[in-house]
């Protein structure tokens, strides 16, 4: 029997497997996800740890190697690279293509790493997880012939007010340089104070710091005691004491030093439309819909 015959012979079951197809249509035309890029699984996982105030040397003999040989006989890892530095220590693993299910292979990760005895008792609370790729979607560029500071504070202000539109949860500023606080200290202020620069050096050092005081435990969960003392301003660091005289005065950084609030050296320079400009990249995750984004940023 033909097609169309029987259309014309069953024009009720015809209309009804049409009404069918349109609403589906319509339903998956709003609520299916969007993407520009093919869909990717995550294929790495971090390991990262945190024992505050010591030198990668020294971390990496207590905690990465430990880790390293922790998780090197897991077969669905292809790489393993780590990455030092004072305070921290990173570990990336890279899994094989054919791994499927990496859920499975972090906590096969947690354990492996719970299961380490040695580790020093300063050692923060190790944490494992997946790294999830990260899509772009759209950039916003802010640019004119401002500081680099001014671009800086403008791009932080569009982050938050972005990061609170629905939909949008990660917001990257890229294109400027990272801040830094720079102490000059001046030598004949060193000489008139009879202060020495290792004096300065060491109550910089001694001052503007985090230090991590442990935890508490309780019945229901453990509270991670920290105190917070890093300044961010270098304003902030002007009244730091490098000495007491016996006659009660002190001797402070703003004494001895020119303190600025700058940008780490380096040769970064970001342009939009032949004039410096800094960048404001939105990002998506598996489940969100990248034209609804766009649409949401570009409305603002």
């Amino acid at each position: 029997m033909s097609l169309p015959r029987f259309s014309v012979e069953n024009h009720v079951l015809v209309n009804v497997l049409m009404c069918v197809i349109l609403f589906a249509g319509c339903m998956f035309a709003f609520t299916l996800t969007r993407e520009m890029f093919p869909e990717s699984n995550p294929d790495k996982i971090t390991v990262t740890a945190i024992y505050p105030g010591v030198q990668p040397a020294e971390i990496e003999k207590a905690v990465t190697i430990k880790i390293e040989e922790a998780v090197r006989d897991l077969e669905e890892i292809e790489k393993i690279d780590s990455s030092i530095s004072e305070g921290f220590s990173r570990t990336l693993l890279t899994l094989y293509n054919e791994v499927s299910n990496v859920d499975t292979v972090v906590q096969e990760v947690k354990s492996k790493v719970d299961a380490i005895q040695d580790l020093p008792e300063e050692v923060e609370k190790i944490t494992v997880e997946k790294l999830e790729p990260r899509l772009p979607v759209i950039s916003v560029a802010i640019f004119g012939p401002g500081s680099e500071a001014e671009r800086k504070q403008a791009a932080r202000a569009l982050r938050d007010d972005l990061l609170l539109l629905p939909g949008i949860s990660d917001v990257e500023i890229s294109g400027i340089r990272q801040d830094e606080i720079s102490v000059e200290v001046r030598p004949e202020k060193l000489i008139e104070y009879d202060v020495t620069f290792q004096e300065v050096a060491d109550a910089i050092r001694q001052t503007n710091l985090d230090v991590s005081g442990g935890e508490l435990k309780g019945e229901r969960s453990n509270i991670a005691v920290r105190t917070l003392g890093e300044e961010l301003r270098g304003e902030d660091l002007a009244d730091i004491v490098i000495r007491s005289q016996p006659d009660g005065r002190e001797v402070r950084l703003s004494n001895v030093a020119v303190i600025r609030d700058g940008f780490v050296e380096s040769d970064l320079e970001s342009y939009f439309n032949g004039q410096p400009a800094v960048h404001c990249i939105v990002y998506k995750t598996k489940t969100q819909d990248a034209i609804q984004i766009s649409q949401l940023v570009k409305a603002y």
